[in-house]
């Protein structure tokens, strides 16, 4: 399986996609490869490629095992409220709700990542929560990910 950024990021998407449920159910057009404009609806998850590829170890001739590190924002604001095992979340509790099952789909589901994906592993990095902005009402965490893929040449 030979990859492409712009491949691992329609994965990624894809895989979340799946993975972890849009809190209002706009269905699965709510996690994107950018950031949020201003008048996006809330919540929302972007996939923005940070790190740059970097060679882990060679399987074979024509096999080799490649890190790159992806970071991943989960996006609310205070006007989304949603009930969730009847409990309401907003704020940056539906943030820290959103966190957890982006973390937790990639921990728990990693076979499917291999199998489906190529993706030997995904390791979280340090997470950081970004100050809440009064201005825009955003509250905002980022999960930077390293994800070992598996190239194919020749």
């Amino acid at each position: 399986m030979s990859f492409t950024f712009e491949r691992i990021t329609k994965d990624l998407i894809e895989f979340l996609r799946d993975k972890v449920e849009d809190p209002i159910s706009r269905g699965k057009e709510w996690i994107y490869p950018d950031y949020p404009r201003v008048d996006a609806k809330m919540p929302r998850i972007s996939i923005i490629q940070s790190g740059s590829p970097f060679l882990r170890e060679y399987i074979s001739n024509n096999q080799s095992i490649w890190n790159i590190t992806f970071t991943i924002d989960v996006w609310t604001n205070s006007k989304v409220k949603v009930t969730i095992n009847d409990e309401i979340y907003s704020g940056s509790k539906l943030r820290e709700y959103l966190t957890d099952q982006v973390v937790s789909a990639f921990i728990d589901n990693k076979s499917i990542l291999e199998s489906s994906y190529g993706i030997l592993d995904a390791l979280p990095g340090s997470i950081f929560t970004h100050p809440y902005n009064e201005e825009l009402d955003e509250y905002r965490k980022s999960i930077p990910f390293t994800f070992s893929i598996v190239r194919i040449t020749g």
